[in-house]
């Protein structure tokens, strides 16, 4: 099993000031399911509730992020592959936007990232495909050649697949901090890779 979720940056602020709003602090989790009536929106399009939980449920999917974690009921996991979750605004009033807006079907490969949200894409596996050999070798000498730099500074990254134009890289030591790592150190991962394997466009973070 395979789930991706796309946080954009301003949505992963919103989430942490709602929940120092809330007096949530330490490790506190962002639930995201698919409502079990069925309810979909006037347009009929995808509805989805989130909610502020002081901790996943014992059968969640727990995506970690930037000092929260995002919480998925395992069962629906696959109703949530391919979220993005934004702030959008409307009628003035601004609030998350949750959806599959890039329109890509379940399973296939959607347009390249920029640095900043392939940064805050996060991937729950049980499986990552190792991917073609040729390209997996390719892949592993372009991350290799910036470990050096994450090594200095006590951390890590290591090569666990290629799926379609998608590299999962686990980032270790002081490099994944309490969650998961930086923007800085994800962004110069990616360069590394996409500036020389032209089939990768971007990287997800495999906890």
């Amino acid at each position: 099993m395979i789930t991706q979720v796309l946080v954009t940056p301003r949505a992963a602020r919103q989430v942490r000031a709602m929940a120092a709003g809330q007096g949530l602090s330490g490790r506190f989790g962002l639930r995201i399911t698919v409502p079990a009536d069925g309810r979909r929106d006037p347009a009929g399009d995808e509805l989805f509730e989130l909610a502020l939980v002081a901790g996943p449920l014992s059968d969640d999917v727990v995506l970690p992020r930037h000092g929260f974690d995002l919480c998925l009921p395992r069962h629906q996991a696959t109703d949530l592959d391919g979220l993005r979750i934004d702030i959008g605004a409307a009628d003035g009033v601004s609030g998350f936007v949750v959806g599959r807006d890039r329109r890509e079907p379940r399973g296939t490969t959607p347009p390249p990232l920029t640095a900043d949200e392939c940064a805050f894409l996060v991937t729950a596996t049980d499986d990552v495909p190792a991917g073609p050999p040729e390209l997996v070798g390719r892949t592993r000498a372009a991350l290799d050649r910036i470990r050096p730099l994450l090594q200095v500074d006590g951390g890590d990254a290591h090569l666990m697949g290629v799926r379609g134009s998608t590299a999962y890289v686990r980032f270790t030591g002081n490099c994944s901090g309490c969650s998961a790592p930086s923007v800085t150190v994800t962004s110069t991962v990616q360069e590394s890779i996409c500036g020389k394997v032209p089939e990768i466009d971007r990287i997800a973070v495999v906890p």
